[in-house]
């Protein structure tokens, strides 16, 4: 499978009423408007210990949304377009830089978020790439989380399971501050020969691309229009 860096700060999904934890306490009904947690504005960067990611302000028209482009730093032979609107948060394409190209999945998206979720809840979604990719995604709860930017209060955790059709699946596991973003990355689990990865792409080590050298991914720094109160330091890879 190629390394399908979709850079993204992928979120949560969903419809009903379900269950979650919040600092080691079950509960439920909690309702979350998921652009407070994740936006696409063109502008918005974010500095993490193994990588950096940020939105720009060029975008695509794909044939049934127009996508912003998403840049990982770390990735340059894809870029990823993101759409946010009453559907929610949804990947409709990309940019195939090494054949100049672009692929539009539009029709079929990969659902990363609904405007609202619910704890609890899954989604699950599929794309073709070289072939079929499956993406289920859990919102599974609420706890504070300390990285090198900062310690961010209730932040959503979101399980993320990825299954490629030649049988290898990978988990990733992403914590989402409110007016902020992603704001850590943690590589859970592959099976045997797995060289995919979502949004935990700066954690391969780039000289086999296939070993996974860094299971967490923090925050450093980041800078986004609805929290202007940090200045990004770019590191020097």
């Amino acid at each position: 499978m190629k390394r399908y860096c979709l850079s993204i700060l992928i979120i949560v999904i969903i419809s009903g009423i379900g269950y979650g934890v919040h600092n080691g306490h079950a509960f439920t009904g909690d309702t979350f408007t998921m652009a407070d947690y994740w936006s696409l504005d063109a502008g918005d960067v974010w500095v993490f210990d193994q990588d950096v990611h940020l939105f720009t302000s060029e975008t695509h028209v794909f044939a049934k949304y127009t996508g912003r482009m998403y840049v990982q730093a770390r990735v340059i032979e894809h870029k990823a377009y993101f759409y946010q609107g009453p559907e929610g948060i949804l990947m409709v394409g990309f940019y195939d830089a090494e054949n100049n190209q672009f692929n539009d999945f539009s029709d079929t998206p990969i659902k990363l978020a609904s405007a609202k979720m619910n704890l609890g809840e899954s989604i699950t979604s599929s794309v073709i790439f070289d072939g079929l990719i499956t993406f289920t995604i859990t919102l599974e709860g609420v706890e504070n989380v300390t990285v090198p930017a900062g310690t961010f209060a209730d932040t959503l955790r979101v399980n993320i399971f990825v299954n490629d059709t030649d049988g290898t699946t990978f988990t990733v596991k992403v914590w989402l501050a409110k007016g902020v973003g992603t704001v850590k990355i943690q590589r859970v689990s592959e099976s045997v020969g797995s060289t995919g990865c979502f949004l935990d792409c700066g954690a391969f080590d780039y000289k086999t691309g296939d070993v996974v050298v860094h299971r967490v991914i923090s925050l450093t720094s980041y800078y986004a229009n609805t929290t202007k109160n940090k200045v990004v330091i770019v590191p020097l890879f």
